[in-house]
């Protein structure tokens, strides 16, 4: 809370509550400037958390009907949403298989939907080719919100995976042996995710693990100018990228 608030940004308690439904009784005590003082604060503190968006999958397009997107591309189901996009399971009408469309949440400005903003995450996966990460097809248009079209993982994601129950040595120990490999073959040609965590790695149904959104992947040069930028998600940050120390982030 006290560093979201010192980048001026402003946190509300009923997001963390219903996003940490397992703290909420950590968050409920803590100490919220101007969140517990509230009467709405106190009673989202309270009450039972609300299942978050990111889980809610089987919702469908429009409330239903089937969406289209560039007259290719059928969205089917919901997968998942994150802080700035949402991916959708959908058919390519022409090849006739399942992709994964990541496309801009609806209820962002529209400065984080422009082509320029998502451009560069779809280059630079499609110039990887690299076994163990998610393949990127296309990049579409959707009423000028523009959208990333890629490989569709059948399975879930590790965080569910680990969810579910432990996760034997074996398995475990094969599991990042793969990611490792994977991403060691992006190091090699200059790319760095900087958001590697459980949520983004997929499994498939046999178990092999995928890496995926690589949407704060950056080479050196483009360290070099972000400087201080700090991006990335806190648990999951090594200590130079949490003190903004860009230029210092490797592979290490």
């Amino acid at each position: 809370m006290e560093f979201r608030q010192r980048l001026q940004e402003h946190p509300n308690l009923q997001d963390y509550v219903g996003r940490y439904p397992t703290f909420a009784h950590l968050l409920s005590a803590s100490s919220w400037p101007g969140q517990l003082g509230t009467s709405s604060a106190r009673r989202a503190a309270k009450r039972p958390a609300e299942r978050p968006a990111e889980v809610q999958s089987g919702e469908t397009a429009a409330g239903g009907s089937a969406t289209t997107i560039s007259g290719r591309y059928r969205l089917e189901k919901l997968l998942g949403r994150g802080g700035f996009a949402e991916v959708w399971l959908a058919t390519d009408k022409v090849l006739r298989r399942q992709v994964a469309v990541k496309r801009p949440r609806p209820d962002l400005p529209e400065r984080h939907a422009t082509f320029a903003s998502c451009l560069p995450e779809a280059q630079r996966v499609a110039g990887l080719d690299i076994p163990g990460i998610v393949q990127v097809f296309d990049v579409c248009d959707d009423e000028g919100r523009y959208c990333i079209v890629s490989q569709f993982i059948d399975g879930q994601t590790l965080d569910a995976r680990m969810k579910s129950g432990p996760v034997p040595l074996g398995e475990a120990v094969e599991t990042v042996a793969q990611v490792a490999e994977a991403l060691h073959r992006a190091h090699l040609r200059d790319v760095v995710h900087r958001d590697i965590k459980p949520g983004n790695i997929l499994l498939d149904r046999s178990g092999k693990p995928f890496v995926a959104d690589f949407g704060l992947a950056v080479n050196e040069q483009e360290q070099v100018r972000e400087r201080s930028a700090l991006l990335g998600t806190c648990i999951y940050m090594s200590p130079e990228q949490a003190e903004g120390i860009s230029k210092a982030i490797g592979p290490a």
